[in-house]
């Protein structure tokens, strides 16, 4: 299993996880964790620019006529984004793992699947791991800055911690 962010270390995650795969000819599982609570700036700003009509969609939010005018960094169009804060993150989370999945299958990756864990993300990711008995866990070291803070401070650390299975820690 992988576990996904958008962050420069989840992606070379994610690139180890896949010459793994390909080499061992394994079934690779791509994860990204959906955290309940308010977005981020960061989160805002890729939630109105690259996934607007997706969260628009999901939301039943129709768009204005007017020019986006921006309330606490996100278009007008997303003012009710702080209730429904998971919604637009099931959306980036979806968006996180198709690109993972793409690049999983352009590398040749044939056993892919991905999923979509709510909580926690050590929690979320370590019952994961428990209940599908994985062999492996390849994982970000630190999501600094990230589009979406899936792997928040000490989540690598307690992953290591307690697996119960092996651990890569991509930096």
């Amino acid at each position: 299993m992988v576990a996904l962010d958008a962050s420069g270390p989840s992606q070379r995650a994610l690139a180890l996880a896949v010459e793994i795969a390909c080499g061992l000819n394994a079934e690779l599982v791509m994860t990204t964790v959906v955290i309940d609570a308010p977005l981020s700036e960061q989160e805002r700003r890729i939630a109105e620019t690259e996934f607007a009509v997706e969260i628009r969609e999901r939301l039943g939010v129709m768009p204005t006529q007017e020019p986006a005018a921006t309330l606490s960094g996100i278009t007008r169009d997303f003012a009710l984004a702080e209730q429904h804060g998971r919604d637009i993150r099931l959306v980036l989370a979806d968006g996180v793992l198709e690109a993972a999945n793409s690049k999983a299958e352009a590398a040749g990756a044939q056993r892919r699947r991905t999923m979509v864990l709510i909580g926690d993300p050590a929690e979320q990711i370590l019952a994961a791991l428990k209940s599908e008995s994985f062999d492996l866990l390849v994982t970000g070291r630190r999501a600094r800055g990230s589009i979406q803070e899936f792997l928040l401070g000490g989540v690598s650390r307690e992953l290591v911690r307690s697996a119960g299975c092996a651990v890569a820690v991509v930096p």
